[in-house]
């Protein structure tokens, strides 16, 4: 999906594309799709499936303006979750276990507490596992996660939310019932206990994205659905 402030002047179009280059140099498009500035780029973005045939030796992916002009019409744009799959592949475990909380040694009482504040809207589940991950792998250990689960529907995230907030002390969960944006979602974040203690540094993180079934995208700072 592509927001309207993507877009430079508010219209236009670009056309995205999928080819793709055989052991012989010679290239071939297997796919292409067109967002208007006009439709908000489609509500949920353009579906991309392609069967790359036998032979590929590389995948491009790219996107172009429609109609030539002095200036491009986006100002940034993305391919979201870009995979390639072996039908015949054993499938991929759907969850990656937590890993247990690091031996703690004890801080100096003059150590600041970071809290690490994290907007959820349903991610991808891998994006979600890999932020939370990377908080969970900090050789500091004097922080703490707020996750806020900003009314998400799917059941794999709401299930990971609540395993890692059961994993480790430092991970707090709270829950809204209905999205209310990042905004919202970062302030019930930063209410949490040990949030407004003191010392304590506070950042909030790139929540993950929101997943749709669109290949070219923009990654919207908060991951709603709309």
């Amino acid at each position: 999906m592509l927001l309207p402030h993507d877009w430079r002047d508010r219209h236009g179009a670009v056309r995205a594309w999928a080819a793709i280059t055989d052991r012989a140099g010679s290239r071939r498009e297997l796919w292409s799709g067109t967002l208007h500035a006009s439709d908000r780029g489609r509500p949920r973005g353009l579906a991309v499936d392609c069967r790359l045939p036998d032979g590929t030796s590389s995948l491009q992916l790219g996107i172009d303006p429609l109609h030539a002009g002095p200036t491009f019409p986006l100002q940034r744009a993305i391919w979201l979750e870009p995979a390639i799959t072996d039908p015949q592949a054993p499938p991929i475990a759907a969850t990656v276990p937590s890993p247990p909380p690091p031996a703690q040694s004890p801080l100096p009482p003059d150590t600041p507490l970071i809290s690490v504040l994290m907007p959820v809207h349903d991610p991808p589940l891998q994006m979600l596992e890999e932020a939370i991950g990377s908080v969970r792998a900090q050789t500091f250990t004097g922080w703490e996660l707020c996750l806020v689960d900003d009314g998400s529907s799917k059941p794999e995230i709401i299930a990971a939310l609540e395993r890692h907030a059961a994993s480790d002390p430092r991970i707090q969960l709270k829950r809204r019932q209905t999205a209310g944006g990042i905004s919202t979602a970062t302030n019930t974040a930063s209410s949490s206990p040990l949030a407004n203690t003191s010392p304590c540094w506070t950042t909030t993180t790139p929540s993950p994205p929101t997943r749709s079934d669109t290949s070219p995208t923009r990654s919207p700072p908060n991951p709603t659905s709309t």
